[in-house]
């Protein structure tokens, strides 16, 4: 497990003389020692430099195949990058739970950001009358939606390009659902982690 962590070279050096970021990483490979059905990791990149962070992540990556590891975190955007299941607690409650595809919206969600101005709404209903369509002209939006049993994500896709660049409009990014920050502020309505509690 040390080599998991690249910790292997110091595998005789007493524990004190160690840095901040390779105690961390050896609290990690002290989690898998034993190979256990369930590791719990608390807060696991917090304290390494980009590189090691990124190894730690192909790490968890790698080995969520064979174990089922729970990660506590306030940094939901490398939770995004490890995990296929996501819980959001505020105040000691569970308020959401589901799988990262459904939280964020991959796979059943495009987002156009476009330069604001008219959108041909009407266009993109017809081209595919059976996802819904929102817009926010002001902002440059074009969310579509879309609820099946199939990822239908580039069918989506093709579609909206083609009515979008078809009306003249100047597309400047696609996203893929939304991120995991947005949707837990969407689920705890917005409340920073010092608000009041919600009621009981």
């Amino acid at each position: 497990v040390l080599e998991w962590v690249h910790l292997s070279d110091r595998r005789r050096h007493v524990v004190r003389t160690l840095s901040h970021g390779m105690l961390r990483r050896l609290t990690i490979a002290q989690a898998f020692l034993g190979e256990p059905e369930l590791v719990l990791l608390d807060e696991p990149l917090s304290g390494l430099d980009p590189r090691e962070a990124a190894r730690i992540r192909r790490l968890l990556q790698r080995r969520r195949a064979g174990q089922t590891i729970v990660i506590s975190s306030h940094n939901l955007h490398e939770l995004e990058e490890v995990c296929d299941q996501v819980a959001f607690i505020e105040h000691g409650r569970r308020v959401q739970q589901d799988t990262l595809a459904n939280i964020t919206g991959r796979g059943r969600r495009l987002v156009f950001v476009v330069q604001p101005g008219p959108l041909p709404l009407a266009a993109a209903r017809a081209a595919l009358p059976e996802a819904q369509w929102e817009a926010d002209e002001a902002a440059g939006r074009l969310t579509v939606t879309y609820r099946g049993a199939e990822d239908r994500t580039a069918q989506i896709n093709a579609a909206a390009l083609a009515v979008l660049l078809e009306a003249g409009v100047g597309i400047l990014e696609v996203r893929r659902g939304s991120n995991l920050e947005s949707q837990y502020l969407a689920a705890t309505g917005g409340r920073s982690a010092g608000g009041p509690p919600p009621p009981p």
